[in-house]
């Protein structure tokens, strides 16, 4: 487990600035495409993590370092 750094806060902080970034853009120029993109947004990371990423690491082997 991940105790220190961005990972000890949120388990993917590529795809955690990338929904700020783009909420913030979204924020500044309120209108249907950023807000649509935002959600769009939003769904692909989720497709990502759930189709993607999900099923590697139930695959993947825990390893414990003593």
């Amino acid at each position: 487990m991940v105790t220190s750094g961005p990972f000890c806060f949120v388990r993917n902080p590529i795809f955690a600035f990338m929904l700020i970034a783009c909420l913030g853009i979204a924020m500044l120029l309120p209108n249907v495409l950023t807000l649509g993109s935002f959600v769009l947004l939003v769904v692909a990371i989720e497709l990502q993590v759930r189709a993607v990423e999900e099923p590697y690491l139930i695959r993947t082997p825990v390893s414990c370092r003593a």
